[in-house]
């Protein structure tokens, strides 16, 4: 298979489960603000905010290095593999018992305590079900990662539904998403065992530290990511209320489920741009300069768009008790933009040995972050949370985009954006002129319109047709 079919092998596989996932996580979100109300899904985004931002300690960013290293020579997989299942077991412990400890002593209501710790457990089960991903990865057979994740949600939603429509409660329903992830493990375990390797715990201490030592510089992305992902809806939780929290957050699971496009793709490149760093840097920068320009073609439809339509979307699916989060969805919504790109530029870093830099660029950027929000959360509530959270991801791209050119992956940035923004201009007028048409058929028919203006000004040259035609073959 030539390497160009197996990128879009797995990418089209990662891409179709996450769509699947995305409307399915979609439907239990709105399901969760309908039944339970602002306050409901403030108290449930709130609970895996915490959750996720301390169980930090379950990836010292081992996953990362052994993906990296792992893709380059599979001979590594067992060792390496074993080691990392049973280094995460032991620290996906602690990342249960860290904010289940810190919410008792924060002194909140004993059913947030609760909401909490069952988030956590949740959480655990989500984080050690990441060494199966890693497996899959490895061997760019996303395939399986894309089924388990199928099901997970499928349980998910159906058994999510149930309890909700029963009036069970917030309580019933963490336990459900337990049960889901539960199932996905064994699973990912099962498939593994079968078509790959059979993966044992391995509790080599020594193996364990040479994991952590080289995982560290991912880890501390993680860390710096985690903080300006999660540390809005955290203080919003802390110095507003749980109301403001579910408004920001019925537009923030707009941004989240957008962000995964370039997640997918850039997930799908990593193996392969981490084999070309070794044997042929000029394919790499090929790779890179494509890759930046498809996702930015993306990004421009979905922030025009999004910003124009945000008060139709808002109440189509969550209903006019959210219309406060019509402003929030405005302003978060240029955030996806430079998410687009950003996420493309940090793996790049990454996959070139440079995973310092882009530690480096996360660490300012949360930094940024929480200085914004708290001076923006008191006086402008969860539309500073939101202009903080675009800011962030701005200076984020400026950052990466600097160190990627100074370590000779450049790129000419009006050239590439010029027929993008130029299309997406008249797609605005477009949007403007048909708004009077179902926000159903709006959307699909403005998408249409948006590729036919970049087509029309040759915004694809020959070689994306080439490219094409190489993958339908």
């Amino acid at each position: 298979m030539s390497e160009i079919k197996r990128i879009f092998k797995n990418t089209a596989f990662l891409f179709l489960s996450h769509v699947v996932n995305m409307l399915l996580s979609f439907i239990l979100i709105v399901a969760i603000a309908r039944y339970l109300g602002d306050e409901g899904l403030g108290k449930y985004s709130f609970a895996f905010a915490f959750a996720g931002l301390l169980s930090l300690f379950s990836d010292l960013g081992e996953l990362d290095f052994v993906l990296r290293e792992v893709s380059k020579n599979k001979k590594l997989t067992g060792k390496y593999m074993n080691n990392l299942a049973g280094l995460n077991l032991f620290l996906g412990i602690i990342s249960v018992i860290v904010p289940s400890l810190i919410i008792l002593i924060a002194r909140e209501p004993m059913h947030v305590v609760y909401i909490v710790m069952l988030a956590s457990i949740a959480t655990f089960f989500i984080n050690y079900n990441k060494v199966y991903i890693v497996v899959f990865r490895s061997y760019e057979v996303m395939e399986y990662e894309s089924i388990s994740a199928v099901i997970e949600r499928i349980i998910a939603l159906i058994l999510g539904l149930v309890v909700l429509m029963k009036g069970y409660g917030i309580v019933a329903l963490l336990l459900v998403l337990t049960t889901s992830n539960i199932a996905k493990f064994f699973f990912s375990h099962f498939i593994t065992k079968q078509k790959i390797s059979n993966i044992r715990l391995s509790f080599d201490r020594d193996f364990w530290n040479f994991l952590i030592k080289n995982g560290l510089p991912f880890w501390f992305t993680g860390l710096f990511m985690s903080i300006y992902f999660r540390i809005d809806t955290v203080m919003l939780g802390f110095m507003t209320n749980y109301a403001v929290v579910g408004w920001y957050n019925a537009a923030y699971k707009v941004i989240d489920m957008l962000g995964r496009i370039p997640f997918i793709a850039t997930a799908a490149l990593f193996p392969v741009m981490s084999r070309f760093f070794l044997s042929s840097k000029d394919t790499l920068k090929k790779i890179f300069q494509k890759s930046y320009y498809y996702l930015f073609v993306l990004a421009v439809p979905i922030g025009i768009g999004g910003m124009l339509l945000a008060d139709r979307i808002i109440i189509f699916v969550f209903k006019s008790q959210f219309k406060e989060s019509v402003i929030a969805l405005q302003i978060l919504i240029w955030a996806v933009v430079f998410m687009f790109v950003n996420y493309l530029i940090g793996f790049l870093l990454n996959s070139i040995n440079k995973q310092k830099l882009f530690t480096l660029t996360t660490g300012i950027g949360a930094l940024f972050n929480v200085i914004l929000n708290f001076a923006l959360i008191p006086y402008y509530s969860f539309k500073g949370a939101a202009f903080a959270t675009v800011l962030t991801e701005a200076l984020i791209f400026i950052l990466l985009y600097y160190f990627a050119a100074k370590n000779g992956y450049n790129l000419n940035l009006f050239a590439v954006s010029i027929k993008p923004v130029i299309a997406g201009i008249f797609m605005a007028g477009f949007l403007i002129y048909f708004n009077y048409l179902h926000i159903l058929l709006l959307v699909p028919l403005a998408a249409i319109f948006y590729f036919a203006v970049l087509l029309g000004i040759r915004g694809f040259s020959r070689e994306e047709y080439d490219i094409i035609s190489v993958i339908l073959k």
